[in-house]
Parts: structure tokens; sequence; C-alpha cells
């Protein structure tokens, strides 16, 4: 059985605006920050995509405390226009304030994705939000995450990143 991938578009009463996310079911949090209030009456559903297939990906590193972009890994990405959706499973030490997460397109010089500010302390699946500057050629993806700050032997940990594919 295909699971279907909906995109939706969320009122956020706190930022005053629509924000976009994706997923299986009806969001009841803003994708922004949990801590936000959504109308959910106010929900409105613009597509729906059926997964084909889900890659994982295992980081070269496991954990990290550098406050300078690293590289978690890289994906040659062939440019069929399908992926849609980037995860990373990850969370940091309570001496960490913040930590930001990137995906670079090396053939462009682009970012692709970019989340900042996570503040996670146990795992947890981060979606990397709306992706952009995708080649429609091969191009060569790198995952990369800082920390906000550098405590003691604090650091940021990661298990998997989840590459999401729908059928065309």
């Amino acid at each position: 059985m295909s699971k279907i991938l909906r995109t939706f578009e969320v009122w956020c009463v706190t930022e005053n605006k629509y924000v976009s996310t994706t997923g299986e079911n009806t969001p009841t949090q803003c994708p922004n920050d949990v801590g936000h209030t959504i109308t959910q009456e106010k929900t409105i559903w613009k597509s729906a995509k059926k997964i084909k297939f889900i890659i994982n990906l295992s980081p070269i590193i496991y954990s990290t405390k550098s406050t300078s972009y690293i590289k978690l890994a890289t994906y040659r990405y062939t440019g069929a226009n399908n992926l849609y959706q980037i995860k990373l499973d990850c969370f940091k030490d309570t001496g960490i304030t913040s930590y930001s997460i990137r995906v670079q397109n090396l053939t462009t010089s682009t970012t692709v994705a970019e989340v900042t500010g996570l503040t996670n302390t146990t795992a947890a699946l981060n979606d990397l939000g709306t992706l952009s500057n995708l080649s429609t050629t091969s191009a060569l993806l790198e995952f990369q995450v800082k920390a906000s700050n550098s405590s003691g032997n604090a650091s940021i940990y990661f298990d998997q990143i989840y590459l999401y594919f729908y059928e065309q």
C-alpha cells in the first residue's frame, strides 16, 4: 500500500500568515514552531502525491560541537524533479543553545533547504521544509550542520537522513 503525502497551508495565528507543510495527515501544530497557535479550521489542503520511495542516508559523523557548518553526508541527486521532502533524525545536548541544518547544492553553489534555531534535546525527525534550487540535471547535495555555540562536551547527535521521493 502506497503512502500519500499531502501539502497543506496552515494558518499560524502567532505569525499572522499561512505556513506550508507536508505530511500524511492534517497538521495539528505550526510547522515553524510547535509553540505557535494555529486555527485548524483555516487549514487548506493544496495537493497530494503518492510516495514512490524513501532513501536513508547514514551520516559520516554522528556527533559534533562545531559552530561552523560541517559535512554530514552527500548525495548524488539525479535531477528527476521528484525529491519533495528531507528529514534529519537528530538532537542536541542542553549545553548547546540551538543548531542549524542545511542542504547545499554543490553543483550550483546554492542552498536547497535550511532550518535554523532547532532546540530539541530528544531525538526527533526535523523536516527541512520547502526545497528550492534543485537542479533539473545531476547535482551533488551536501548535508551540513552547525551549533550556535559550543560548551564543554555538549554536542549535536545524528542518526539518519531521509529523502522522500514521489511518483511522477
